[in-house]
């Protein structure tokens, strides 16, 4: 098992990689000061280690079908929780509030972190998207 140094400057931190070959090949250990605070592991010799983790594709598919539940049962939605946010896990209404983190808070109590799908009954579909993007730093090539 190898050692990288996580180096820190001003409440920035880096961990200098030399090898992507070395990490896909062994696990390494993030060391701060002398002393051990992560670990990098290649993903083949990766383990999930939540009883909650499912695979990426699982995780997509199940995700899919809440957001079709949502659409499915959109106007018995628009009656019942006009204005609020709902939790559709397994396609069925498991938490209402008036904001996300609220209603993702009662998610988690009762089932714990799995994946659902939280959305905000508007009047009208569609409703705004919100489209991630990224940015590539070119101080980092």
């Amino acid at each position: 098992m190898r050692t990288l140094r996580l180096k820190g400057h001003k409440g920035r931190y880096v961990v200098e990689i030399n090898s992507l070959e070395a990490l896909q090949e062994e696990p390494h250990v993030i060391e701060h000061q002398g002393k051990p605070i992560a670990v990098i592991t290649p993903l083949a010799q990766a383990s999930l280690t939540s009883a909650h983790a499912r695979p990426l594709d699982e995780q997509l598919a199940m995700q899919k079908e809440e957001i079709a539940a949502f659409h499915q049962m959109y106007p018995q939605l628009r009656e019942k929780y006009a204005g609020q946010v709902v939790a559709i896990y397994q396609r069925q209404v498991v938490a209402t509030g008036r904001n996300r983190r609220d209603v993702l808070k009662q998610v988690w109590e009762r089932f714990g972190p799995v994946p659902c799908y939280i959305e905000r009954v508007d009047e009208v579909l569609p409703r705004k998207a919100r489209i991630p993007s990224a940015w590539k730093s070119e101080r980092w090539k």
